[in-house]
């Protein structure tokens, strides 16, 4: 009855609250791991659900490896895989915006990582973090 749909409803908002905060868990271990790699003059902005990131001193032919390097980090400290978009000026495009634009959408071809495995790696994260707090007691 009516004390059985409460408790679905109650169920279903803590689901959500524990997603929203292991999103932001992630969302903040990401930005963490980008300002720890990138050199200071870099300049890392969060756009919605996407980091940009402007590489003022990276020429076209050290993107590659730069940006394997950051996934590789990304991957081993937060455990989760980046969607990766690059451009660079004027090779790709000669105004800001397009240059967002045209990484947005080489990002976009990409091909999806697994949408569960984020959200397992991190809870499995939270969950060994939540442990390690309580073994102190």
């Amino acid at each position: 009855g009516e004390e059985e749909s409460i408790k679905v409803a109650l169920d279903r908002m803590v689901q959500e609250a524990q997603r929203a905060m292991m999103k932001q868990y992630v969302m903040s271990s990401v930005s963490k791991t980008l300002c720890d790699e990138l050199e200071d003059y870099n300049i890392i902005a969060k756009r919605n659900d996407h980091f940009l990131v402007l590489l003022p001193e990276v020429t076209p032919d050290k993107l590659p490896d730069l940006t394997k390097r950051l996934c590789k980090a990304i991957s081993e400290q937060v455990g989760v895989t980046l969607q990766v978009g690059t451009a660079s000026l004027p090779e790709n495009a000669l105004t800001f915006e397009g240059l967002v634009e045209k990484a947005t959408e080489k990002m976009d071809a990409e091909p999806k990582p697994f949408p569960q495995s984020q959200q397992m790696i991190a809870k499995q994260i939270a969950l060994e973090e939540a442990n390690g707090e309580l073994g102190d007691y």
